[in-house]
């Protein structure tokens, strides 16, 4: 890979420059969503009285609304979450893996008799109940794997994620939880996971309509690495990204 600002420059600055649009508009796009989302979650985390500072009275009221002389702010969204979280969240799901189930026909009324018909018919029996049990051990390997994951994942297992992510979708509307791979401190291999992250860092093309984000043409999350870590990752010399 070349360095930063080197003799293939010609070719990547007009993908990153294009990327870097597309993102601005998208990022322009939310900023209504992430300002009412930043306004709902001040209800529920900050203390009594928070709307009344200057830097949120500039921010969202305005001046033309007089500080009163007791500044009191009723913070009823936490006891919106309090209420409701209990009932979206309140353990870690046990997975269950089974086989579909197949329709059962009538043999004997759609082989009119056949003895050739029947023969063959035993035989694709037997090689479904093989197929079967070998569904069934994969199932069963799976399952003990899916079980294994919430618990395993760091920073509180599952149900710590879930719950950031349920707390952000009651208050703001929007919550995510991004599956992933990662290497388990003192691991050697990677597994799987979902992780909590704020929906602040999800952007959306702009030009979506859809409600399911069926005609997104892109999504993407924000993501943010120390400038050290890339230059190891990458072998570039020490300091060549800081700034």
């Amino acid at each position: 890979m070349d360095l930063p600002g080197g003799q293939f420059e010609f070719l990547t600055k007009p993908i990153v420059e294009t990327w870097l649009s597309v993102l601005r508009r998208g990022g322009q796009a939310k900023k209504d969503f992430n300002d009412v989302a930043e306004v709902c979650d001040s209800f529920y985390r900050k203390s009594s009285g928070f709307m009344w500072k200057d830097s949120f009275r500039a921010k969202f009221i305005g001046d033309g609304v007089p500080v009163p002389r007791y500044e009191v702010t009723v913070n009823t969204a936490f006891e919106y979450v309090a209420l409701f979280k209990p009932r979206l969240f309140w353990a870690n799901p046990y997975r269950h893996l089974t086989r579909p189930t197949r329709v059962q026909l009538d043999f004997n009324a759609l082989s009119g008799g056949d003895p050739y018909a029947a023969m063959a018919y035993q035989q694709f029996q037997m090689q479904q109940s093989a197929f079967d049990a070998r569904t069934d051990a994969a199932n069963a390997l799976w399952e003990a794997y899916l079980n294994y994951t919430p618990e395993a994942l760091p920073y509180g297992g599952l149900s710590m994620h879930a719950g950031q992510a349920i707390d952000e979708a009651l208050i703001t509307g929007l919550g995510l939880s991004v599956p992933r791979t990662y290497m388990p401190s003192g691991g050697q291999t990677n597994v799987t996971g979902c992780f909590y992250q704020s929906s602040r860092d999800l952007v959306v093309d702009p030009d979506c309509v859809s409600p399911l984000w069926e005609d997104a043409q892109w999504i993407a999350l924000r993501h943010r690495t120390p400038y050290w870590e890339l230059e190891r990752r990458f072998g570039w010399p020490e300091g060549s990204l800081k700034g």
